[in-house]
């Protein structure tokens, strides 16, 4: 018989029967019955069968090595090292005996082979998942407890904190990672006073700070060598979601929903990065509408959405005629009465762009910079965390056990610290233009095709074509018409 051995361990610790242990005891167990081990064991260490299920890497090559038909019994330590749900048992069993592979456990004495055995692996399996419910729902009332009364309940810790022992008592705590929680805090600092998150995140990927999510921080944290290791890079996006996070303000989220005080404002739990008022200012400047940026559409071409039919005012869309692109008026197509122009999507792109360098090649880039009003959010909290507070606690009223008199109470508070941030009238955020010490030419020609095609937009509000009788193959520029963007440059100057 050849035998292959399976080991899994939810988490190692000093209590649970060890991945050495287990392989000991099925190593002995084949060789009392005088199977041969075929091939290393399959293991799956610091796998959890309840929330994995059967897709487990380790389990995987053996189901494999099992339809290659390279394995004539599976051993484990115990059957629900196989499985922890009566559907997972079951469904392996049956894949395995389809092929004749048979399964045994070195420590508990079942015959698969008869009806009695394989009644025990259900009842084995039903008893597997009622542990494995019950293990769950300790878990869970255990972090509940942990989170509530002020302790690190495990996961992923936020950059800018470590993990530390809690100085009052048992369990462990959040505290500020002194160099993490610099980089947090300077990042805010240039954020606030109108630097961008790209000339942040080059900043930092410049001096070579390890992102969080890099294998450096990784062995770092572990206390491992960190020679050689990959520092990673710091990306515009990932860097907003920091500077936007609850936890830099030592704000914990527990079920998706952050602690609340007794005013229903969110609880400082840990010593904080920045303040809520400056976590307040961050979530103004980078996420102004309070909803997450929607990602801009590339466009087709230069000059998609600009050009319009100087007849009927439609939208002139790109399309191929004889493998080369032009823009056409859809007006005709749809039954609307009109010449419908068409025009060399290539020779209008070249003649629009050259046009625009000499009317706005020698003008100054400028920009708008959002800066944040320190004054603003003196009371450490924003208008919308306000807003969402209110509108959860009025939804509680109506729970079965709801503590109505104390949810009036708080109801009462949020409402007066609506109306003091109404009253304050102050925004926010305010916005100055400054010059980038570029010219708008310099700009369009080192641009690709998507950032020419945001400048044009910007001093653009439509480039009109009309029909024509000529077949030239050359451009007739006495057909277009560019229509400047009011304010920005006089039609006149063309």
């Amino acid at each position: 018989m050849r035998a292959a051995i399976y080991v899994r361990l939810s988490e190692e610790t000093e209590t649970t029967t060890s991945p050495a242990r287990q392989r000991e005891l099925c190593t002995a167990y084949a060789e009392a019955r005088g199977w041969t081990i075929v091939g290393k064991p399959y293991e799956d260490i610091d796998v959890s069968a309840t929330k994995t299920g059967l897709d487990r890497p380790g389990l995987g090559r053996l189901r494999e090595a099992v339809e290659r038909g390279e394995v004539d019994v599976v051993i484990v330590w115990r059957l629900d090292r196989l499985a922890r749900s009566v559907l997972d048992t079951l469904t392996l069993l049956k894949e395995w005996t389809d092929k004749g592979c048979a399964v045994a456990s070195a420590t508990e004495a079942i015959d698969l082979t008869t009806p009695i055995g394989k009644a025990m692996v259900a009842l084995i399996a039903v008893f597997a998942e009622i542990e494995a419910d019950a293990i769950r729902a300790r878990v869970a009332g255990s972090i509940d407890k942990l989170r509530r009364d002020g302790r690190f309940a495990g996961g992923t810790v936020g950059y800018g904190y470590r993990p530390a022992p809690a100085p009052d008592g048992p369990g462990r705590i959040l505290v500020l990672d002194g160099e993490e929680a610099a980089v947090v805090r300077e990042a805010a600092r240039m954020v606030t006073e109108g630097h961008s998150l790209g000339r942040v995140a080059r900043l930092l990927n410049d001096r070579g700070v390890p992102a969080p999510r890099s294998e450096w921080r990784r062995l770092a944290r572990a206390g491992r060598d960190t020679d050689g290791a990959d520092r990673g890079v710091w990306r515009v996006q990932s860097l907003r979601r920091l500077l936007t996070s609850d936890h830099i303000a030592g704000r914990v989220v527990h079920r998706g929903e952050v602690i609340r005080d007794e005013t229903g404002l969110p609880a400082t739990v840990w010593d904080p990065i920045v303040s809520s008022a400056e976590l307040a200012q961050l979530r103004d400047l980078l996420e102004p509408d309070g909803e997450p940026r929607e990602k801009r559409v590339r466009q087709a071409r230069l000059l998609s959405g600009l050009v319009r039919c100087a007849c009927c005012g439609s939208k002139l869309y790109v399309q191929a005629t004889a493998g080369r692109p032009i823009y056409s008026c859809p007006s005709r197509r749809n039954g609307v009465t009109c010449p419908s122009p068409r025009i060399s999507a290539e020779q209008l792109e070249r003649y629009v762009s050259e046009t625009a360098l000499s009317v706005l090649g020698d003008r100054p880039m400028t920009r708008t910079v959002p800066v944040s009003d320190t004054g603003a959010e003196a009371r450490g909290v924003s208008f919308r965390e306000v807003e969402r507070a209110i509108s959860e606690t009025t939804a509680a009223m109506t729970a079965d056990d709801a503590d109505v008199p104390a949810l009036l109470e708080r109801l009462a508070a949020l409402k007066a610290t609506r109306a003091e941030l109404r009253e304050a009238a102050t925004a926010p955020v305010f916005y100055v233009v400054e010059e980038t010490g570029e010219k708008w030419g310099e700009v369009y020609e080192a641009a690709d095709e998507e950032a020419r095609r945001v400048l044009l937009e910007a001093e653009v509000s439509a480039v009109l074509v009309s029909p024509t009788k000529s077949r030239s193959r050359y451009l007739d520029t006495s057909r277009v018409e560019i229509t400047w963007t009011p304010d920005d440059v006089s039609e006149a100057a063309v």
